[in-house]
């Protein structure tokens, strides 16, 4: 960062309005002395923490300072915390001169237990130059406030569970008609940084996805990409489902999408589009996992629950697999009702709750655009669901972490403060316009599992 002035501009009278005046007689100066050379204002590097949160356990930040040029006399910089009862900081004086001026020189902030119940605390650490080098500015070079968690309230922390944590995200975050081109829903993808993601209206212009995955997830992530259906890749309509994994993927498929209207009705198909896509994924632990990615219909879509369950129910028989289902299940109104009641065998399958919802910071559970109907879901068999932790994002951890997972919605972010701190600042690259991108129309939802060791 670099310490300087601002120069303000002058008002003055418009030249135009002023009356003629008769030119003055340049008065007669005496001869100014040559001013000497102002030398070239010295910068201050500043590397600071990715985070600014420690924790009475005993967190340590990481921060570094150098000069962008030797300096004429040494440049000595003390480092102060304010409240060393909640955060330390070591060294405390950093000194550079013409040899050492441009490597830079660490110094670690380290959170402090006070065994109070206090909550937790903000505090801020501050450095401040002295030097007689006038191209460098004295004074304060930084002050950053930190939050310092409380370990001694009366909710601690949960207990970690020994296993391998798996993150899921349902992802219904197509921004524009082309589909995932723009940054919008690609930045959200890697703010959450999901093991395994059901994708819905998966469509790309200008990448193959090999590329889009490798890009987004990472080249050692495996992925699936449903059909149009009965419809070819050119007509803008067909919305395909996606599967994307950490973990291995052995096998794929997908049903065309059913309903049926009566209990003793036959199957009729639906629509065109949207197929039910599904992928096995050899996650870690004794047993794999069937994931299914769907997007089911905005109109009737309460007659498609009880098909789509029964074929889970069959394809989870051939290989005893848990069950993870994501996605826009466009469930409002009475098809909240249909989800939870008029279809027996998807209630025995899934632990389904009204209370126990994905919310963001407000509490608010709804997915769609504008926040008034939970649209998406993200659901786990009754077995694979007693594996589920309280999802920990941004400033949301250990007891504060969202108990049934997490809405993410970056307008909320970046209107939520922790502790003097604005939220969006914790989930990089995200940015505030990304959940109001113009043909956003559904959030993000994400929990995690810890699949116990075997």
């Amino acid at each position: 960062m670099r310490i300087g002035h601002m120069m303000l501009p002058t008002f003055g009278c418009d030249e135009d309005d002023a009356p003629e005046q008769p030119a003055p007689k340049p008065p007669t100066e005496p001869e100014q002395p040559e001013q000497p050379e102002q030398p070239e204002a010295g910068t201050y590097i500043v590397v600071a923490p990715a985070t600014l949160i420690t924790s009475e356990s005993g967190t340590t930040l990481r921060g570094s300072l150098a000069l962008d040029k030797a300096p004429e006399s040494p440049v000595v910089v003390t480092l102060v915390s304010s409240d060393m009862t909640e955060g330390t900081v070591e060294p405390q004086t950093l000194t550079f001169d013409g040899q050492n001026y441009a490597t830079p020189q660490y110094f670690s902030i380290t959170g402090q237990p006070d065994g109070i119940i206090d909550g937790d605390i903000t505090y801020t650490v501050t450095a401040t130059a002295t030097t007689d080098d006038t191209s460098f500015s004295s004074g304060t070079v930084f002050s950053w406030t930190i939050i310092n968690r409380d370990i001694d309230g009366a909710k601690p922390d949960p207990k970690p569970i020994e296993g391998t944590h798996i993150r899921f995200m349902a992802a219904n975050i197509t921004s524009d008609a082309k589909g995932y081109d723009p940054d919008a829903g690609r930045n959200i993808f890697k703010a959450v940084k999901p093991d395994i993601a059901m994708i819905q209206e998966f469509k790309l212009s200008k990448q193959k996805p090999e590329a889009f995955f490798a890009e987004i997830f990472g080249p050692e992530f495996h992925y699936f990409v449903g059909s149009y259906g009965d419809k070819s890749v050119s007509e803008t309509s067909s919305k395909p489902n996606a599967i994307a994994s950490r973990y291995r993927i052995i096998d794929t498929g997908e049903w065309k999408p059913k309903y049926r209207k009566s209990d003793k009705g036959k199957d009729t198909d639906a629509y065109k589009d949207r197929y039910w896509t599904y992928a096995v994924v050899d996650i870690p632990g004794d047993r794999d996992l069937l994931v299914v990615s769907v997007h089911l219909h905005t109109s009737n879509n309460r007659y498609e629950y009880e098909p789509l369950a029964e074929k889970i129910i069959a394809k989870q028989k051939e290989g005893n697999y848990y069950v993870a289902i994501g996605g826009d299940f466009n469930a409002k109104g009475d098809n909240y009702t249909a989800l939870t009641t008029k279809s027996e065998t998807f209630q025995s399958i899934f632990e389904l709750s009204t209370t126990k919802a994905p919310v963001d910071q407000n509490g608010n559970s709804n997915t769609n655009a504008k926040r008034a109907s939970r649209l998406d879901w993200l659901l786990f068999d009754k077995e694979f669901d007693t594996f589920a932790i309280p999802t920990e994002i941004g400033a949301h951890t250990g007891a504060d972490a969202y108990s049934y997972g997490h809405v993410f919605d970056t307008r909320v972010y970046a209107k939520s403060y922790y502790n003097g701190i604005c939220e969006l600042s914790l989930v990089p690259p995200a940015t505030a316009q990304d959940s109001a991108a113009k043909e956003m129309q559904h959030m993000a939802v994400i929990r995690d599992i810890v699949v116990p060791y075997k």
